[in-house]
């Protein structure tokens, strides 16, 4: 069997409470759980699964909004869309304190979270004028700023990689017939990518080499998928069925 190192950043089916919003800081993985009536930022240990509370969010939360949260590691700053069933709100707590920093309201989540770490700009995609479009959110008053139209007619979001070397924001879209992994440049709202996909992966994100890399889920491939060969369709990405380990590499089985 061999094995190959992992640069994966999120982890699919691990705290489903969470909605899969795995992030890592320093060897550190966070999520957010609903524990003691209150939806909680907690750190986790990959080896034993086990939680550990940093600090309550939202008293009254009923959900976490799928997909919508980013980890600012420059920062330590955590953001989050809450519901209590009436409101709407974008949390963000640092990490390393357990402090709210801002909870403002908000009227139209963005999806796919994720920040620049560069700049520390705060990206999205939210539903608006008939398309879905490529946002910044503005953490303290909840504001999202188009940036550009990413597909009209698209009726639902995947799963979603930031690439700040490249500015390269990649997310799956769904027309309801068709599935297409959008890759759009942060800085100019331009789409440079947008091929149409039969399968897509359960979680997403950037390595260093900056191809994109996935573990698929329930399957659990690992796949890398070169940037301008894949998006062009004139090369496969590479696929190993396996598993992933505790050390950071994946076990071709």
């Amino acid at each position: 069997m061999k094995q190959f190192p992992m640069t994966l950043r999120f982890a699919v089916g691990i705290l489903l409470l969470a909605a899969c919003s795995l992030k890592t800081h320093a060897g550190t993985l966070y999520g957010v759980a609903y524990t003691g009536g209150a939806e909680q930022l907690v750190s986790i240990d990959p080896v034993t699964g086990a939680s550990t509370p940093i600090t309550a969010l939202a008293s009254g939360a009923v959900g976490v909004l799928q997909g919508v949260s980013a980890y600012d590691p420059a920062d330590s700053l955590f953001s989050i869309y809450l519901s209590t069933g009436t409101s709407d709100f974008l949390y963000t707590v640092n990490a390393q304190t357990g402090t709210v920093t801002n909870h403002p309201v908000v009227t139209n989540p963005a999806g796919a979270l994720a920040y620049d770490p560069g700049t520390g700009t705060l990206y999205g995609v939210v539903y608006t004028g008939g398309a879905e479009q490529l946002v910044s959110v503005d953490p303290v008053t909840g504001a999202s700023t188009p940036i550009g139209v990413l597909v009209p007619g698209a009726v639902g979001l995947g799963v979603s990689a930031y690439n700040p070397a490249d500015s390269l924001f990649s997310i799956y879209l769904s027309t309801g017939t068709s599935d297409f992994l959008y890759t759009v440049n942060t800085q100019t709202g331009t789409v440079v990518y947008d091929p149409v996909v039969s399968n897509t992966a359960g979680a997403l994100a950037y390595g260093e080499t900056r191809n994109r890399q996935a573990l698929c889920w329930p399957e659990w491939h690992y796949l890398e998928l070169p940037l301008q060969s894949e998006f062009a369709g004139s090369e496969a990405p590479s696929v190993m069925d396996g598993v992933s380990n505790t050390d950071n590499t994946f076990e071709e089985l």
